[in-house]
Parts: C-alpha cells; structure tokens; sequence
C-alpha cells in the first residue's frame, strides 16, 4: 500500500502541470488533492500526519511549498493537517467526513462517493497523460528507426546532418506532406534522443533536408506540409534566434535527453525510465529572415538556419527551397524580431545549379584558335549587327572570365588570389549600336544576367540597401549576380554617387554594407559590362613627339577621363578599375548594315543551344592558374612590344585576359600562347583611345585636371601669393576646365582675383 501510495504521489510531484491543471478543473487545490489521496489509505487522521512526518513530502514540519495553496501564502504544518481535513475537505469541499474522538488529535476518516470519484477521475487523468508521453517517446524511436534504417538517409556534412527525403521510408514522408513542423520536431526530438553523438545538447548539430529529385512534394506553400517552390532569395536580416523548445535531462541516465517544444509544458518525468528530470538548457539555432520572391511575384517571408543559407549564397540565381508553414505558437519564438508575418522555416535550399553540359560538343567551338572562337561566336549570334568588331571582341573575350573566382597568379613560388572577372567599358558616340550588342551578347548565350539603367536602377540598385518597408538588407544587380554578367547602361547619366559605389565591387569583387545596424558582405565576381555615351564631341588632341615635331591624333584619353573618372566633378577611378576599354568614334551607317547582310564568312557557324551550352562549359572553370613559365613569356612580349612602362594594375588586366582566353579552349591553366594573345588584345584595345605608346604613358598619369586641381590645392595651402606666380602657374588653364574642379575654383576665385 505504501509503494503504492508513493508512486502516486510522486506522479503529482513530478507532474505538477497536470495535476495543476486537473486541480483547477474540478476546483481544489494541489494541497488538498495530496490530503485526499493519503486519507484514502488510511483511517485516522493522526496516521496521515505521521506519515507525512516521515515520507519525502514535508521538510521539518513544512509541507512541501508546491503542494501548498497557490494562492495562500501561509505554509501548512503537519500539526495542522487534522484542521485542514477537517475543514478544506469536510467542510468546504465536502469530500469525506471525519469523525473526531473527544480530548484527543485522532478522528476516523472515510471518503465519500464524491471523494472516491474525484481520485477516480485523477487516476484517469494522469493515466492517459502517460499512456501520450509513452506513445511520444514510442513515435520518437520509430522516427529515429525509420531514419537511421539506411545510413544514406542521414549524412553529416560539416556541422550539419542532411536527410535524404529521396531516400526516406514513405510513411515518415507522408507524416511531414500532412505536417510539416510537428513531423520535423519530432525528427529533431528523435535524433536528439537516440544518436550518441549529439547527446551534448550545447552542441546539437543543426539537421536539414536534401532538395529530393524523385518524391514529389507540393508547391502549395500556404499549406501545413512541407513544399517545395522556386524563387528568389532577394533580402535578409542579421542574425537571430529560435526557440525550439527546452531540452530536460534524467538524473537517473544523462543520455536520455527530451525535447519540449510547448512553453506552457515540461517534462517533470523521464518517458523512458520515469526518473526525474532538470531542465538543462533553451535549444535556439541562429536565423535569418530572408525574403523570397518567386515568378508569380509573390513575397514569402521565411527563417532559414544560418548555416544553411549565408548572404554569400545568394547568386541572383531561382533557387529551390523546402519549408514548412510555421503555427503561430511556433513562429513566436524568434528573438528580438517582429515575427507575426513570418511564417515559414526553411529546412532545405539547393545550392549548387542543376546545369548540365555536353563538354564533347562544347570542344567543337573550344578546339579552334582564339580568333576562330571569336569569329565563330560573331557569326552564329551576332552576324546581324554591323561593325563593332572590337566591342565584339572584347565582350566575348569578357565573357570568357565568368565565375573565375580565383585566379591564381604564381609569385616566387606562391599562388596569390587576384581578382579573374573582366571589366568592360564602351565609350562613344550615340547610336553606334553599344547597348545593343550587350543585351544580344548576354542574352542569346543564355546566362541570367542583370541590366542597370539611368533612371531605373540607383547605387542602393546596383549594390547593396536597407529597405525600410520590410527592415532587411536587399541585394542590389552586382552581388545578385555573382558568378553571372552584369550589363550598366547609360553609365554616364548616373549620378556621382553611383559611380562612388561602383568602385569597390570592380576592383574587390564585393559588395559591403555597414548602416542601420548591419554588417552583411556579398560577393560580386560579377562580369561587369558598362556602356556609356561620350557627352562633349570627341575631338584630337595635340601631341608632340620626340623630335618635338606637332602630330595630329585621336587620343581622347584626357576627355575619357575627365567624362568618366571625374563625372560629376567629383573622383571616382573607373577606368583604373577596367581591364578592357573600347571608344567607339563613328555611327553604325546603313551601308555598313546593308554589308553584313551581304557578306558571307568562312567561319563555323554554330546553333544558339550549342553556343549556350560552350558558356555554360566554360562557366564550370571556377579557378585559373598562370605559373611562371607564363609570366616570363609575358615579360618577353612586352620588352618585345617597347611597352616596358606599363603600370602593375595594366599587366593584371593583361593577365585577366590571358586567364579568359585560358578559359575560352576550356582550360584551367594559362599558356605563353595565351599571354601573347592577351597582350595583343589589350593593345588592340587601347589602340581606339589613340596611339598606344603615348596611351600607355599617359593612362596611369595624372590627367591634367587632376595636375590642375593639385595646383590650385597647393595655392589654397599657401594662403597667399603674388599675381605673378598665379600667372606662371594657371598660364595654361583652361576656364571651362577650372569650373568642373569640384567648387573649389568657385569658392577661391574672387579670392585670387582680389589679390
């Protein structure tokens, strides 16, 4: 009887939830539930003291405070239990009744049908409640079975374990199409319980789902299972915490570790031993809420494990995304973060592309010479657009570099990481058909590519912003793009602060964003194609050769640097950031139209699908490597060439360059042919800024408004001068040229002129 009695007792001790919730429902209290079941087992009320006396329920002579009234503040001492009987249980509650013997503590206890009952419907109560837990933890190790059954359904890769849903028994399946949150914890709660690794908990190793390819799974997001849909990661915040619920450890085996999801719940008993249990720790995982839009335009606000998805991640590209549909107790549990509209976890991201390339038929193109290759691209996808030979070189020889992440440089005996992506820029007239031959270029071969305009697209566009409308950072044109082509057009009508903005992602290939309390860093290895109409008419230049004897050219370095490089008036180095640089002078005329209509070529001519499929072969080449082997050819081509003066940011373009054309005959590695090849374009390139000798020196100089604006900079330090020395020095000025200097010619010309 007394075991007996124990066992129950302990069940409302180590329950207390229950057995509280079960007290306010028929309207006593824990205290005197305690009461009522002891009298049950014995007959005097002098007994039920003396056995309280003795168990592990009363501490001195204080009844454990749990089991007080939780609305009375007073204790109840076991000298007190004869009055407490008598009056909580006879009298208010009419429970039982005890008969007192006169002159003494002792009185006759006996429980009537309504006390009876009461216990009966307690037992019935914390019977079912361990009937649930049992069968809890028996859907638990039924879980944990149906996902260890094959060891190809879990894989631990890194930190983290990936469930093959492909693999996966169907009715575990099943579970997680009809519910996917409560079927995920479950797993979690599982694999927390049975795998031996993870019995730390401070250390329980995030698990997610592979994206499946056989089992079909629905694309109905605003449903309860798991889905699957297509889109766009295109904003996240910083990171976050969810709660998954409270972990509690047995203290009879320290490896039977319980997860409990409900806030308002716990586990007092052990599921599968009965002991005790103690809390150990909250089990949070970071987050981020990201934003994905797909192509309907709808706007999923989800969370996603930062080990699962990082800004880096996001390649602009339609990603496939498994989740679920979070419940509202569940979504709630996001640490400082408004969280009401968020209503999605996701637990599975395709991160690498499903492309698949012919190489075999991409050779076809790849086996012939760098200048066949160019041909050979002209005439299948661009033979209808007249002239631009050069634009057309250098796209295609820009093209060439996508997704070079590293391009490895061998330096006394060491790889060193440069930057491989190319940076184009076209310069010219108006009408010469420059955006045309972007958008074809970018388009026909069929890479996912990005278009930037005056008037459309701002520098928060183009790079990174925060958006106020949904307090997240969103990814702008550059670093959505990464690995891909990004086309600028109308760079001249940007605003400065465009071209300020633009500067960090052309040379560094990223993007950082450090406002409104965030940090986030992109990558942007991004193929930068940039268009931009000249804005003064462009006309020669005088230039005096060695012998001092005046020579006419078309050098428009100076004006494509002030155009460019100062636009706005304020500095910003574009051009130091190109590696190719094309000024297109004349129209396209309609005879030159007509011509190409004409015109046959002795070219290969190849359908569009196949010149897709080569871009996409040569876009599988991540990493370039040039050796030194490669790198003395290039010294003796350029001591060949006379051009020995060229600046170490031209010989890294030269080398970019050599890495694309590497790339171009689907190889990893540059060859002496190929640094010769670069060479030559890189000159035939620079060749229409004007005559290349006098570019090369001039290209890396100071322009002469920078020369200009040092002077003056120099007046402003000195204070104060003669009128003769301000001759001597701004003789050659030019007044057109002094106002675009950035105010500072209008904020000291009265000064000057006063003195």
């Amino acid at each position: 009887m007394a075991n007996n009695l124990n066992y129950e007792i302990s069940l409302m001790k180590n329950h207390q939830r229950v057995c509280g919730s079960f007290c306010s429902k028929v309207g006593i209290n824990p205290y005197q539930l305690l009461l009522l079941r002891i009298s049950k087992d014995f007959t005097d009320v002098f007994e039920v003291e003396h056995w309280l006396a003795k168990s592990e329920y009363a501490s001195g002579e204080v009844i454990l405070k749990w089991f007080n009234n939780q609305t009375d503040e007073k204790n109840y001492n076991i000298n007190v239990v004869n009055r407490n009987v008598r009056q909580q249980l006879q009298i208010q509650r009419n429970l039982l009744e005890v008969k007192r013997t006169v002159g003494t503590r002792r009185g006759k206890i006996e429980l009537n049908d309504k006390g009876l009952k009461l216990l009966k419907d307690w037992a019935t109560t914390i019977k079912n409640f361990l009937e649930n837990q049992d069968a809890r933890v028996k859907d638990a190790e039924s879980i944990a079975e149906k996902v260890e059954r094959n060891t190809e359904q879990v894989k631990s890769e890194g930190e983290n374990l990936i469930i093959d849903l492909d693999n996966l028994e169907e009715e575990l399946v099943s579970q997680l199409k009809t519910d996917g949150e409560e079927t995920y914890l479950q797993i979690v709660r599982s694999i927390l319980t049975t795998r031996e690794e993870l019995q730390d908990p401070d250390s329980l190793t995030p698990i997610f789902f592979k994206v499946p390819e056989k089992i079909e799974l629905s694309k109905e997001y605003t449903r309860r299972g798991i889905c699957l849909i297509k889109g766009w990661i295109v904003a996240q915040t910083e990171i976050r915490e969810l709660s998954l619920g409270r972990v509690f450890r047995c203290d009879k085996n320290e490896k039977h570790l319980h997860l409990e999801t409900d806030p308002k719940e716990s586990i007092d008993v052990c599921p599968t031993c009965h002991g005790g249990t103690k809390k150990v720790l909250n089990l949070t995982i970071p987050v981020r809420e990201i934003h994905i839009e797909t192509k309907k335009m709808d706007r999923i606000k989800a969370l996603v494990h930062a080990n699962l998805w990082h800004p880096s991640s996001s390649r602009g590209t339609e990603q496939k995304v498994v989740m679920f549909k979070m419940s509202d107790k569940f979504s709630q549990n996001v640490r400082g973060s408004p969280t009401a509209s968020v209503n999605y976890l996701v637990v599975g991201i395709e991160k690498e592309e499903d492309i698949s390339v012919n190489v075999d038929r991409a050779k076809l193109i790849a086996d012939n010479s760098t200048a066949d290759i160019i041909n050979i691209i002209d005439n299948s996808i661009l033979s209808d657009i007249a002239g631009l030979d050069e634009v057309k070189k250098s796209l295609i020889i820009g093209l060439g570099s996508i997704n070079t992440q590293k391009l490895l440089i061998q330096k006394k005996g060491e790889w060193m990481k440069e930057r491989g992506v190319i940076n184009t820029l076209l310069w010219g007239v108006e009408g010469t058909g420059k955006s045309a031959v972007c958008r074809r270029i970018t388009e026909l071969v069929g890479l996912v590519h990005a278009k930037g305009m005056a008037g459309t697209t701002s520098a928060v566009g183009l790079t990174a912003g925060y958006d106020k409308e949904i307090n997240a950072i969103r990814a702008g044109l550059l670093p959505m793009n990464d690995t891909r082509v990004c086309f600028i057009d109308e760079l001249d009508k940007f605003n400065p602060n465009v071209f300020q903005r633009l500067l960090e992602p052309l040379e560094e290939s990223v993007v950082h964003y450090n406002k409104a309390g965030f940090n986030v860093t992109y990558p942007a290895r991004t193929v930068v194609f940039m268009a931009a109409n000249n804005i003064k008419p462009i006309t020669p230049l005088k230039n005096y050769d060695d012998g001092n004897e005046l020579l006419e050219t078309y050098s428009c370095l100076e004006q494509l640097k002030n155009e460019i490089d100062r636009h706005g008036g304020s500095r910003t180095p574009i051009i130091d950031r190109c590696d190719s640089i094309i000024v297109i002078r004349e129209p396209v005329t309609g005879i030159d139209v007509l011509e190409t209509w004409t015109t046959s070529s002795a070219s290969k001519i190849f359908p569009k699908e196949d010149i897709k499929n080569y871009f996409e072969s040569i876009r599988q080449i991540t990493e370039v490597k040039i050796d030194n082997k490669a790198i003395s050819s290039l010294i003796i081509e350029i001591k060949k060439s006379g051009y020995t003066g060229l600046a170490m940011r031209r010989l890294n373009s030269v080398l970019r360059i050599a890495g694309s054309i590497a790339k171009l005959h689907l190889r990893n590695a540059v060859t002496s042919t190929d640094v010769k090849e670069a060479l030559h374009y890189f000159t035939t390139f620079i060749a229409t800024i004007g005559e290349v000798t006098s570019v090369y020196k001039a290209l890396d100089a100071p322009s002469k408004l920078d020369k200009q604006e040092s002077i003056i900079l120099e007046l402003l330090r000195k204070g104060s001068f003669t009128s003769e020395e301000l001759s001597s020095l701004v003789l050659d000025f030019d007044e057109s040229v002094l106002s675009e200097i950035s105010g500072i010619w209008k904020d000291s010309e009265q000064k000057w002129r006063t003195r």
